[in-house]
């Protein structure tokens, strides 16, 4: 379990309580990267009291206990339970450490923060990172963006955030695009000018949160694993970055067809021009799924305009 240095709270959105739907081509994707309708329901429901609190403090507890490990617990203590006082009390201790409910992530080497300073709460902003040379604008509205291709499942839940309040960011546009397992971007190269493969748009619900199910990216020369990101709000955009994966993750991935038809990967992230320059901070964070593949999430702290 990674240990956020004194002074940040909100972690990188390490949990697995705070999912999206589940992929509609993908009914088995429910136990753990989606919530049914009746769920759904039920957890505004819960939090419906906490929503009233108007102090930062509050707000950032409450946003602790949603994205905690079991989805209505936060260190063992449930949150029916929980006092104004109490509620103030944890989200003191998020800013010493974000140890409490988080899980073991596969490799990891950091991950996207989010902190609570001097009592205040102040999201970190994420860092800005190129778009790179593969964007291709309007992609499409939808959740898999795999169409059809083969490699290692990987849900992504990105929970977008004001990085002044720290609160969810509902109704924001995410745009993601990567390279597919061999190492190819749709819409470039011979023959590939209308594949739509590993591109796609979601909007983020009331919790924030943009889910996408895709696979593991594949390598190309001169760069580490990563897939670009970015957030519109209200049809700007506020956001343009990256995100990254483990090498020891990525490692254990390429071990396993179709990755490992191809030859050895020829960059790492401390060789990685642009994930030494930020990318570190954008790192996902990950857990295996009991459904296969993986599940990685990441809070991007963003200003509205």
């Amino acid at each position: 379990m990674r240990t956020v240095p004194r002074g940040q709270a909100f972690a990188a959105f390490a949990t697995s309580g705070a999912s999206g739907a589940p992929d509609d081509n993908d009914p088995g994707d429910a136990d753990d990267d989606g919530d049914d309708g009746e769920q759904e329901q039920s957890g505004r429901g819960a939090h419906k009291g906490l929503y009233r609190q108007r102090r930062p403090l509050a707000r950032a507890a409450e946003f602790l206990i949603r994205f905690s490990s079991n989805g209505d617990t936060l260190g063992g203590v449930n949150e029916e339970r929980l006092s104004r006082r109490s509620i103030l009390r944890l989200a003191g201790l998020a800013a010493a450490s974000f140890g409490v409910g988080a899980w073991k992530a596969e490799g990891a080497e950091g991950g996207g923060p989010a902190a609570v300073e001097s009592g205040a709460v102040t999201c970190v902003l994420t860092p800005e990172l190129t778009a790179g040379p593969y964007y291709i604008p309007n992609e499409k509205l939808r959740r898999n963006i795999t169409d059809g291709h083969p490699g290692t499942t990987l849900i992504i839940q990105l929970a977008v955030v004001d990085a002044s309040t720290c609160k969810p960011i509902k109704g924001a546009s995410v745009d993601i695009w990567h390279a597919d397992a061999a190492g190819n971007y749709s819409g470039f190269g011979a023959g590939s000018a209308s594949r739509t493969f590993m591109r796609g748009i979601q909007k983020t619900d009331a919790r924030g949160i943009a889910t996408f199910r895709t696979v593991y990216p594949g390598w190309y020369p001169g760069r580490s694993v990563h897939i670009h990101v970015k957030v519109h709000v209200r049809g700007n955009v506020v956001h343009t970055g990256q995100l990254f994966f483990s090498d020891t993750l990525t490692d254990r991935v390429y071990r396993n067809v179709p990755y490992s038809k191809r030859p050895s990967r020829t960059t790492r992230n401390a060789n990685d021009s642009i994930f030494v320059n930020g990318g570190r901070k954008s790192i996902l964070n990950v857990r295996r799924r009991s459904a296969g593949g993986y599940l990685g999430k990441i809070t991007m702290g963003v200003h509205r305009s």
